[in-house]
């Protein structure tokens, strides 16, 4: 036997050899866990031995009666069937994984989108998959772009339109544009108005480096109108936006979907000259085979009236 102090690398320990050693303890000896095992008894045999060999240590106590654990046998054997429970375990889990039931996922989304469809999406997906665990970032588009690359989440639900080479994009909601003026603004009493009508307002927007891809839909439609916004005042989300709005510093432009957070102060007015729409997109890396990605590209596919819609343009 080798020297009992020595460590016996991993590569040594064959899981066969442990399968084939807790038979014949099972079985108490070589002949029925032959027969146990449906193989050739001198395999066996051969194979446990092979075993002690690696190990250094006896681990059978070898009679006509039969076969009994030494010490270390009981110990091997004890860890042995662990282990092989926690091999079933490592096969489930990994079965599991790759139907994208257990894992994590994280997801970026924009302001849009959390006033839009992501809380049903992530609700139906929270129902079929309760075993992922869901991490959620607020950014911006471009942050979450940036994100993507980077592998830092792994889905992401920002304002389009992209056009970017390796992403994989789904439309998630389309939102028509409307204008939000104060309630005592001399336009509040109309139920619609037309763009070119803004052109001596005041504007309340979005900060520039966070809001980048709004703020060319914005600008677009305003050039194709004849003039530039006017904005006095930035903001970072649309609650704050809106909230200026009330308060009288300005009108905005805003989606739809946002008059319904309505808290007083403001009126939404439709624009009767366009009929411009605001894309929120379902991003990911088109190269990730991620099965996690896969399913909630899955639920977003159920929603039908979201994904109809009429492409804005300027």
């Amino acid at each position: 036997m080798k020297d009992k102090q020595q460590l016996v690398p991993l590569g040594k320990i064959d899981l066969r050899q442990l399968e084939q050693f807790l038979s014949v303890v099972d079985q108490g000896g070589f002949r029925g866990a032959a027969r146990h095992l449906n193989t050739a008894q001198p395999s066996v045999s051969r194979n446990v031995s092979n075993l002690e060999n690696a190990l250094g240590v006896q681990l059978l106590v070898r009679s006509r009666q039969g076969v009994t654990p030494t010490p270390a046998g009981r110990t091997l054997a004890e860890g042995a069937r662990g282990l092989r429970e926690e091999i079933r375990e490592l096969a489930k889990r990994t079965q599991l994984a790759d139907r994208g039931e257990i894992g994590e996922l994280r997801i970026g989304y924009t302001d849009f989108a959390i006033a839009g469809v992501l809380p049903e999406i992530v609700k139906r997906f929270r129902a079929r998959h309760p075993k992922v665990r869901l991490h959620f970032a607020p950014l911006v588009t471009g942050d979450q772009i940036e994100a993507l690359r980077l592998g830092n989440i792994d889905a992401a639900m920002l304002t389009g339109p992209i056009r970017l080479n390796g992403f994989e994009a789904r439309l998630a909601q389309s939102d028509p544009l409307m204008c939000f003026v104060p309630e005592t603004h001399r336009f509040s009493t109309r139920k619609s108005v037309h763009v070119a009508d803004l052109a001596n307002e005041n504007f309340v927007l979005g900060e520039q480096r966070g809001w980048a891809h709004f703020l060319a839909h914005i600008t677009a439609l305003c050039l194709k109108h004849g003039f530039l916004p006017n904005v006095v005042q930035e903001a970072n989300d649309s609650t704050a936006i809106l909230g200026l709005v009330s308060a009288g510093i300005g009108i905005t432009l805003n989606i739809e979907r946002n008059a319904m957070r309505k808290t007083g102060g403001f009126v939404c007015l439709a624009l009767s000259d366009t009929d411009y729409e605001i894309e929120t997109l379902l991003v990911r890396n088109a190269c990730d085979k991620n099965p996690l990605v896969d399913n909630l590209f899955s639920i977003l596919d159920e929603f039908t009236p979201d994904r109809s819609f009429r492409r804005g343009s300027p």
